[in-house]
């Protein structure tokens, strides 16, 4: 195995705004991340860091004319990353990507992604990480996984669509075998967490607009919470405990006005909801990427927002569940952070892709920050 990539110069722009997530006086300070091209990788859509020291990222390769599957991890908190070698169940890996990966433990990891030739529709792979031998386990039903939320080495929640539906892929004894189960009146599922098997709530898009759901049994029934009306997509939810959760998310303020990125928060387990917009208006990347993507709050009162705008990767943080936040735009980094995965409130990492970097072709980002951002 080999390291790939180079080190990139980050160079961030603090800038004042109005990200009111509280009504509380607003603190800019400085932040503080790094970031590493991986150009071996054309996509790494999914990232698990189960320490500090350690993370796995799964994608595609960027090699032509088929991209396939792959992997890269790092093991000394980001400074090489390194290629790894995937099961042999998966033969030449043609028509395979991986969208996820969750670690609940170091050496227990599950990734998940898709095989399939377009037209015919995609369906579902696992396997386990670091197992070379490991099954390469299949689905039957069609679906098409985005992410993936484990809550012990037994239990995970793939979410993604089948077909036309939002749907999730669940498995109850470590991938070796998955059930489907559709979300009707949904379109897809744009996030979902877990914090045990008797507490996940799942974002969904559908055609009277972004709806919050909840299950005590670990995705086989599904209660509707209540969301303000005026959300118009809700991007991402991480739930650091039981009844404190967050998502990124996007408001319309009256008819016709363009979204703001926003973040609803809960501390009763969804019962009631907060929503904080930006008062400001943050331009669409040229990628195609929106200002919010991802989110990943490691305790209650620190979350860390990930996406980009038209200067570049943009990340938002907080430490004290919004009452000040961190700001910064990667200036160097012509692209977008869509994945987040913080193993403490100190250390996150995040993935996304640098757009047209090297030869004309996207190209795999990471970021880090070890230090909160600052």
């Amino acid at each position: 195995m080999r390291p790939y990539g180079r080190r990139s110069p980050i160079l961030g722009a603090v800038v004042t705004i109005g990200f009111l997530w509280s009504a509380a006086p607003i603190a800019v300070v400085s932040s503080d991340w790094q970031g590493k091209f991986l150009g071996g990788y054309g996509t790494l859509p999914g990232i698990s860091c189960p320490v500090v020291s350690t993370c796995y990222a799964v994608g595609t390769n960027n090699e032509e004319p088929i991209p396939y599957a792959a992997m890269a991890a790092t093991f000394n908190g980001g400074a090489t990353w390194m290629s790894q070698t995937l099961p042999s169940a998966f033969g030449d890996r043609t028509n395979t990507s991986l969208q996820a990966i969750a670690c609940t433990s170091v050496g227990n990891c599950l990734a998940v992604g898709s095989v399939g030739q377009y037209p015919a529709p995609r369906r579902l792979i696992a396997f386990i990480v670091a197992d070379t031998s490991a099954r390469v386990a299949t689905m039957s039903a069609v679906f098409q996984p985005t992410g993936l939320v484990c809550t012990s080495r037994a239990n995970c929640l793939a979410y993604g669509n089948s077909g036309s539906s939002g749907a999730l892929a669940r498995t109850l004894n470590g991938g070796t075998s998955w059930s489907l189960i559709k979300l009707p009146g949904t379109t897809g599922v744009a996030g979902l967490a877990c914090r045990s098997s008797i507490f996940c709530i799942v974002s969904a898009p559908g055609p009277g607009g972004p709806s919050l759901m909840e299950s005590t049994d670990f995705g086989t029934k599904w209660r509707v919470l209540s969301v303000s009306r005026k959300l118009s997509a809700i991007v991402g939810l991480s739930c650091p405990t039981s009844t404190v959760c967050y998502g990124a998310a996007y408001t319309v303020p009256s008819a016709g006005s363009t979204p703001s990125p926003s973040v609803i928060s809960t501390t009763d387990a969804g019962k009631t909801w907060n929503t904080w917009t930006i008062s400001h208006k943050l331009p669409t990347a040229p990628g195609g990427s929106p200002p919010f993507e991802a989110i990943a709050c490691p305790s209650p009162s620190v979350c860390y927002v990930g996406g980009a705008t038209e200067d570049g990767a943009y990340i938002v943080s907080t430490r004290n569940a919004g009452a000040t936040y961190t700001e910064q735009t990667l200036l160097s980094v012509h692209g977008n952070v869509g994945t987040l995965s913080c193993p403490s409130i100190l250390v996150c990492y995040g993935t996304g892709l640098e757009f047209e970097a090297m030869g004309g072709f996207n190209t795999a980002l990471v970021v880090a920050t070890k230090t909160g951002g600052s």
